[in-house]
C-alpha cells in the first residue's frame, strides 16, 4: 500500500513527557536523531527513501485504533521503545498485532531499551530483536548511529526481498521537480511521509537540504531560485502557522515567493482542524484562503498526482545506448572521486551510490567538514589515486570550480598516467568557465538530466578515455 510506513515506532506517551525546562521529550529527540542518520545512510531518491510513523497521537490509556491496526498490518519494520511503562500500557497491543503477522524471528523487530535495569517481560524476553541500550552517557550517539545503520541495512534487504512491503515504483510517473515548503514543527511527521511518497513516485524534491541563511535577502533569493526550478509548490499548514518572524522562513514567506515565481501550488490543512480554535486572525485568514485544500492527508497526496498530470508534460525517457560487456567489465573496480560543495552533497552521494550499484565502481565522496589541512590532504590523495574525477558544477560558484580545476592540474602533473576529469554542468544558466583545459578534462552538459542519465553521459565520456 502506497501510504504505509517502512518503520513503525511504538512507545507509550508517558515516556515522552518533556522534563522540566525542556520542550521535547526523550523519545521525540531519539526519533529526530534517527531520522537524520537514516537520511544520511539511505541518501535521497526513489530507491533510497523511507517513511517512518509513530503512535504519538494516542493517549496513554487509548487502545489501538483501526487506522493504526491497518498501518501495523502493512509496516515493514517495528521499532519498539521498551520501558517498564510500556509493558503496562495499552500500546503493547501494537506489538502483539505486528508479531501475529510476522512471527517472533523475522528479524524485523528492533528494540531500544530506555533503561538498562529493565526486566524483560516473559513474552518479550525471547524475541529475536536488536536490543540497543540507550543510556545517558557519552556512548549514546554511537549507539544511535549503530541502530540507524542496522535499520538502513534492513530496509535495503527488505526492499530487495519483499517488494510487496516496500512499495513498488510506478514506471509511468511524470518526472517533475517539487518544492516542498518547510513546515512548522507540529507537521514534521506529515512532512517526512509526504517527502518519502514523492521520492517513491520518482519526483525530485527541493530543497535538497535545510537552508542556512545569513540574511533575509539571501533567504529569499535562495528559495526563489529553487522555486524557479520547480514544477509545483506544496505546503502543509496547521493552526501553528507562523506569520511573522525575523529568525526563520515562515509559511507565508514561502507562499508569497511561490506566487512571485508564478508556479502552480497546492496547500493543505487537515479537514479535522476546527478554524474556530485559531485565535490569530492572520493565521485564520491564511488557512481560509481559496488556495488551501481542506481534506484528508491521503486524499491530498492523490491530488498532487492529479495536479502534476496537468502541469507537467510526460517526457519520454531519454534513450541510452547500452554499454558493451567489455566496457562494463573494464569499469568494475575503477576508483572514482566525486567532488562537490556541501550544497551539492546530496546529488554527489546519489551519483556515488548509483556508480557503485550499477557499474560496481569504487567511489570517494567529498568531505562535509574538516580542518583546511585535512581537506587539502584528502583532495590530493584522491586525485593521486583515482582513475577518474567527477566535479559537480551545480550550486557551487564558478570561482570554486576554477579553483578545483587548478588543484587538479597541480596534483595530476605529478602522475605519469593522467586520470579522466569531468565537470558536470547541472544548470543551463550557469556561467561559462572560460578556462583552457587539457585533453584529459571534459565539460559535460548534464542540464535537466536525472541522475541516471547524468551517469550515462559521464560513463560514455569515460569509455572513450579507457
Amino acid at each position: 500500500m502506497a501510504n504505509e510506513p517502512d518503520i513503525f515506532v511504538s512507545f507509550t506517551p508517558i515516556d515522552n513527557k518533556p522534563l522540566l525546562g525542556e520542550e521535547k521529550g526523550w523519545v521525540t529527540k531519539l526519533i529526530n536523531g534517527l531520522k537524520i542518520l537514516l537520511g544520511q545512510k539511505l541518501g535521497r531518491g526513489a530507491n533510497s527513501s523511507y517513511s517512518l510513523w509513530t503512535n504519538n497521537s494516542l493517549r496513554e490509556d487509548e487502545t489501538v485504533l483501526p487506522h493504526l491496526a491497518e498501518k501495523l498490518e502493512n509496516t515493514a519494520i517495528f521499532l519498539l521503545i521498551l520501558s517498564p511503562n510500556y509493558l503496562q500500557s495499552k500500546q503493547r497491543e501494537e506489538l502483539s498485532i505486528f508479531l501475529e503477522r510476522v512471527g517472533t524471528n523475522s528479524g524485523r523487530l528492533f528494540i531500544i531499551v530506555q533503561h538498562n535495569f529493565i526486566r524483560f517481560h516473559k513474552d518479550i524476553h525471547e524475541l529475536q530483536g536488536h536490543r540497543i541500550w540507550i543510556i545517558n552517557d557519552p556512548e549514546y550517539y554511537q549507539q544511535l548511529n549503530n541502530i540507524a545503520q542496522q535499520l538502513a541495512n534492513k530496509i535495503k534487504v527488505l526492499r530487495k526481498e519483499t517488494p510487496a512491503i516496500i512499495r513498488p515504483l510506478p514506471e509511468d510517473s511524470p518526472q517533475a521537480t517539487i518544492f516542498l515548503a518547510q513546515p512548522t514543527e507540529d507537521l514534521l511527521t506529515y512532512y517526512e511521509q509526504l517527502k518519502a511518497y514523492l521520492y517513491q513516485h520518482k519526483f525530485q524534491v527541493l530543497p535538497n537540504s535545510p537552508y542556512a541563511f545569513s540574511s533575509k535577502e539571501k533567504r529569499h533569493q535562495t528559495i526563489y531560485e529553487d522555486l524557479k526550478k520547480s514544477n509545483l509548490f506544496l505546503q502543509l499548514l496547521s493552526k501553528e502557522t507562523i506569520q511573522n518572524s525575523t529568525e526563520i522562513v515562515t509559511p507565508k514567506d514561502q507562499y508569497d515567493l511561490a506566487q512571485l515565481a508564478k508556479i502552480p501550488l497546492l496547500q493543505w490543512r487537515d479537514n479535522q482542524l476546527d478554524l474556530n480554535t485559531v485565535q490569530d486572525p492572520l493565521v485564520r485568514a491564511f488557512l481560509e484562503s481559496n488556495s488551501v485544500i481542506s481534506t484528508t492527508f491521503n486524499d491530498f497526496k492523490q491530488r498532487i498526482i492529479q495536479k502534476l498530470e496537468t502541469v507537467v508534460d510526460k517526457k519520454p525517457k531519454i534513450p541510452q545506448r547500452p554499454f558493451s560487456k567489455k566496457i562494463l567489465n573494464a569499469l568494475q573496480g575503477q576508483f572514482i572521486f566525486i567532488n562537490a560543495t556541501i550544497d551539492d552533497n546530496a546529488l554527489a552521494k546519489q551519483l556515488g551510490q548509483l556508480l557503485c550499484e550499477t557499474y560496481e565502481m569504487v567511489c570517494a565522496l567529498p568531505l562535509d567538514k574538516g580542518e583546511p589541512d585535512e581537506l587539502r590532504e584528502y583532495l590530493e590523495d584522491n586525485l593521486l589515486e583515482c582513475n577518474a574525477t567527477l566535479i559537480i558544477y551545480g550550486n557551487s560558484p564558478k570561482t570554486w570550480i576554477v579553483r578545483q580545476l587548478r588543484q587538479v592540474f597541480k596534483v595530476v602533473s605529478q602522475r605519469r598516467e593522467k586520470p579522466f576529469v569531468a565537470v558536470c554542468e547541472i544548470f543551463s544558466e550557469q556561467e561559462s568557465l572560460n578556462i583552457i583545459i587539457p585533453p584529459y578534462v571534459s565539460i559535460l552538459n548534464c542540464c535537466d538530466q536525472p541522475p541516471e542519465v547524468m551517469l550515462h553521459t559521464f560513463i560514455s565520456s569515460l569509455e572513450n578515455y579507457l
